[in-house]
């Protein structure tokens, strides 16, 4: 597993754009070596993060694709942390105190969605805008991307809104909401984001934490803590439901065979190569037979995620991790071929693939996972009890619209 992945699994770091963006800076390391977002991990590797105040040192236990949030800490082990016992004395004085007056003004203004008595206010919806946008693009999340696509997006947030805002709902309703304990927790965890980002973001002049909030979320502190009590009692109602939910293997190979145009996993060879010229040259020594497929993919890719497996990786239509022309390529191809392909993606750089093998539902683990996920998530929206709803959709575009050119996008 990238690390990246490894610290937004198992939540050492919440967000994987901010994970990413923290391995840039040279503050993550593993075994005392500076590692890359892309760098592997593996059970036993010792990885330190730099936070603002003092660092967290800990001890790799597992690496697991999909982990509730209940058990992610137990994919580690803590080793030190000077910045947890800085944020359990310090973190809601320092986090939570110092809204000015307007900013707190600003709190339940405007909304653009009522699901039941709750409303999703405009900054809301914006941030799970982004947050969907992210989602549906993977590495394509560009400018020019999100403005073709935008009508596309605001329609996966309205979906994405409607169902949180229905497990908050019925999380209320059901005696779920976060217990003192969770919101000092919760409430720790983002002073904890907002002081390391105020470090890490020192050449912008952002000095409060009102501003830095504003900035990463478009809420100011107040708001965004109104925000993620809403999502984490949506989230923690949402695990309650799932609990318990172990459909047999028939079941699950049933509904596979009923929604089989749902579900695809392919085998391919990829070489990620952001040079053209040593792309062309890697392509060159397959193309010639030079040299077998793994031993260009050890000596050229720069892609360090699929190294260990020598450049065989599989590809299901959930993978967020590839190009979106990468992907299309890999979908469009039915049998396999001695033949390779090189595709460029502006910005990132040149792809060779080598097309293997459709995979069957009984081998391949990654499509049993999206089966089981996807049934998980039809269970429980079938739990969620039915609220009165309504959505303006052109508030939503027009508050979109306002957040997107606040951010200069």
């Amino acid at each position: 597993m990238r690390l990246d992945k490894f610290l937004k699994v198992s939540r050492v770091i919440k967000r994987r754009t901010v994970a990413n963006e923290a391995c840039d800076n040279g503050r993550v390391s593993i075994n005392g070596r500076p590692a890359k977002a892309g760098t592997q991990v593996k059970p036993g590797d010792v990885v330190t993060v730099e936070f603002a105040g003092g660092s967290t040192k800990f001890e790799i236990l597992a690496v697991e694709e999909n982990v509730k949030k209940a058990n992610a800490t137990e994919m580690y082990r803590i080793i030190t942390s000077f910045v947890l016992a800085v944020f359990i004395v310090f973190g809601t004085i320092v986090g939570f105190t110092g809204c000015n007056k307007e900013a707190e003004t600003r709190l339940g203004s405007s909304y653009v969605m009522t699901v039941g008595d709750t409303k999703v206010y405009d900054e809301q919806f914006c941030y799970l805008f982004s947050q969907t946008a992210e989602k549906i693009a993977g590495v394509d999340y560009t400018p020019d991307w999100l403005r073709e696509n935008m009508d596309d997006v605001i329609e996966a947030a309205e979906k994405y809104a409607f169902d949180v805002a229905a497990l908050y709902n019925s999380g209320v309703e059901s005696g779920f909401e976060l217990t003192e304990e969770e919101l000092y927790m919760l409430k720790n965890k983002i002073s904890d984001t907002l002081l390391y980002n105020l470090e890490i973001n020192q050449n912008k002049d952002i000095k409060t934490n009102d501003e830095m909030c504003l900035y990463l979320t478009g809420m100011n502190v107040q708001e965004y803590v109104r925000f993620a009590v809403f999502t984490e009692t949506a989230d923690k109602y949402a695990e309650h439901l799932s609990a318990d939910y172990a459909p047999s293997e028939q079941e699950q190979m049933d509904y596979y065979t009923n929604n089989k145009e749902n579900f695809k996993a392919c085998n391919i060879g990829m070489i990620y190569i952001s040079e053209k010229s040593k792309a062309e040259e890697a392509f060159n020594l397959l193309k010639n037979e030079i040299y077998p497929f793994d031993i260009v993919a050890k000596g050229w890719s720069e892609d360090e995620a699929v190294l260990d497996n020598s450049g065989v990786i599989t590809v299901t239509k959930t993978t967020d991790n590839l190009p979106a022309k990468v992907v299309k390529w890999v979908f469009s191809q039915e049998s396999s071929t001695d033949s390779y392909e090189m595709i460029h993606v502006e910005n990132l750089g040149w792809y060779i693939l080598k097309f293997n093998e459709v995979l069957a539902y009984e081998n391949c683990e990654e499509l049993k996972k999206e089966v089981f996920e996807t049934m998980k998530e039809e269970m429980i929206s079938d739990k969620i009890d039915v609220y009165e709803y309504d959505f303006d959709r052109d508030k939503a575009s027009k508050a979109v619209d306002a957040f997107l050119e606040d951010r200069k996008i």
